[in-house]
């Protein structure tokens, strides 16, 4: 019996507290959800990831709180005399807890959730205050409780790519600190704006930990990439050839950024070139959306060569490190057209390249102020108004993310930047001949020219970590993409980092330890005589 005199205790304080009748409805809520969380189902043998997490919350957790969020909703309606913000919180609690236990139980649903609310979440009062922003709050509070209760801190930072993601963090913070310092003769930037600043970096790199962490089976990477693929292919639809108005109001400002374009077309380019194990369906519907995605960023966005410049970087950098020995050629023909490309693209948009030279001039004179750790998250926003650009006395961004991380977090800053992106890229490069073929290798090399591209976004003034002062908060809407799917490369090193992949004579993709055994299953068929 799980009823004890405690137990009556707490169903009589809940009584004192709330409407009759209520409290006692409330209180056996939260007494069957502790009862679920004690359940053996939850024990150690069936956590999701062996013995590192709390497993999957059972079903019939579910079907409680919407039972009591029902009874809850009879009880507001017959008694009629309780107030609305009452009635809305008792009745939206169960479900709360509900919702807040099936991330804790299911971490791995978190990434699935960023990408939906990433690219279709329309709503919210505020562009900064998201839902992709407010929900990754939500995941990174939970995700740090499950660590320091599970004491896997150490057992994260164990991979490489973590170690300088976290200085980059750390180093944020110690800009912030510096960043109250008054540099010049205007104060730094509100609170507020530096907070969110703060929160670019912290939030970016809890997205990456959490896939590298949560995810650990490969149908939640094939999730992530699927959901991606659909979602994109449904606004291309609503955008190619012309765009429809009912869809195109899906999707709010922010979610198709280029690097929504980045990360979409590296993984259905991928997919398309090396997952072999796809249908002719599947294989003609990719290279249909893959049409579709160059068609609106050649020609219908053109001018925007921030956009489709990344889409053909990625496209090369996946065939480039898939197949080394083109590199050279592609190299050779790189450095052939180089000057002729850029003169043209610099000729074509001749005002746009060099206002940013003279706001780049004007940034270094900011930046060697304080360059080792920068002038703190936002704050040299405000100080560039003190300079005259074009004859002009404004307040302008840098319109590229390394000078922007160095005016924010200095010459330390931008180092632990590279550095990850140094890390990832090794650690993925050495995997290539590690994950098995199809799915995971389609995967692999996507999120490598990804990686690639991202790096090029970068210069072209493209925010891999939005600025405060220009797309916002709003930006990692499309931002995050980029962080979920490099998290996911360290997911690839948890499944695939002890393996060597052969291949034999029909070309299937096996582990050592599979070989080993066929081997040995071959020897004693040979030696066991034959009748």
């Amino acid at each position: 019996m799980y009823a004890t005199v405690g137990d009556n205790a707490g169903e009589s304080a809940a009584n004192d507290l709330l409407p009759p009748g209520l409290g006692a409805v409330m209180f056996n809520a939260l007494t069957s959800i502790t009862r679920a969380r004690r359940s053996p189902r939850l024990s150690s043998e069936n956590r999701f990831g062996g013995n590192r997490f709390w497993g999957e919350i059972s079903a019939r957790t579910w079907q409680r709180c919407v039972i009591i969020a029902g009874v809850l909703l009879l009880s507001v309606v017959v008694a009629g005399n309780i107030s609305l913000p009452l009635a809305a919180v008792t009745i939206a609690l169960p479900v709360g807890i509900a919702v807040v236990l099936n991330f804790l139980f299911k971490p791995y649903l978190g990434p699935l959730a960023l990408v939906v609310t990433g690219l279709l979440a329309n709503i919210g009062t505020s562009n900064n205050f998201n839902p992709t922003v407010l929900l990754l709050v939500f995941l990174a509070a939970l995700w740090l409780f499950d660590l320091i209760v599970h004491k896997q801190l150490l057992e994260a930072y164990q991979t490489r790519p973590v170690r300088p993601l976290l200085y980059l963090m750390g180093v944020t913070f110690l800009a912030f600190v510096i960043g109250q310092l008054h540099w010049f003769s205007v104060p730094p930037a509100p609170l507020d704006a530096q907070l969110a600043g703060v929160a670019v970096f912290v939030l970016s790199g809890s997205a990456f930990l959490m896939v590298a962490v949560y995810i650990r089976e490969l149908r939640w990477l094939q999730w992530m990439v699927w959901l991606l693929v659909i979602i994109g292919s449904i606004y291309l639809l609503g955008r190619v050839p012309r765009p429809i108005r009912a869809v195109m109001s899906f999707f709010p400002w922010g979610s198709t950024s280029c690097l929504f374009f980045l990360w979409f077309t590296a993984h259905v380019f991928s997919q398309l070139l090396l997952n072999r194990s796809l249908g002719t369906v599947r294989l003609a519907l990719l290279a249909v959306v893959l049409g579709a995605s160059l068609y609106a960023v050649l020609v219908q966005t053109y001018d925007w060569k921030s956009g489709w410049i990344p889409v053909l970087v990625v496209m090369a950098a996946i065939v480039g490190l898939r197949w080394p020995r083109l590199l050279v050629f592609m190299g050779i023909a790189g450095l052939l057209m180089s000057p002729f490309l850029i003169s043209k693209l610099i000729s074509g948009d001749q005002y746009s390249y060099s206002t940013r030279v003279d706001a780049w001039r004007i940034m270094f004179d900011i930046i060697k102020v304080n360059p080792i750790i920068g002038l703190g998250p936002s704050n040299y926003y405000g100080y560039s108004a003190l300079y005259s650009i074009r004859g002009y006395s404004v307040s302008f961004n840098s319109h590229n993310q390394y000078i922007d991380l160095v005016a924010q977090t200095g010459i330390l800053g931008l180092a632990c930047y590279l550095w990850f992106f140094w890390e990832v890229g090794k650690l993925g490069w050495r995997l290539r001949h590690r994950v098995p073929e199809g799915f995971a290798q389609a995967y692999l090399y996507g999120s490598l020219g990804g990686l690639c591209a991202m790096l090029v976004a970068g210069v072209l003034g493209d925010w891999v970590l939005p600025f405060v002062y220009n797309v916002g908060l709003v930006g990692m809407r499309s931002s995050l993409l980029g962080w979920l799917f490099l998290g996911g490369i360290i997911s690839l090193e948890r499944l695939y980092g002890d393996q060597t992949i052969r291949s034999d004579q029909a070309g299937e993709a096996i582990s050592e330890y599979d070989a080993d055994l066929i081997a040995g299953g071959r020897q004693l068929e040979a030696a066991i005589p034959q009748n």
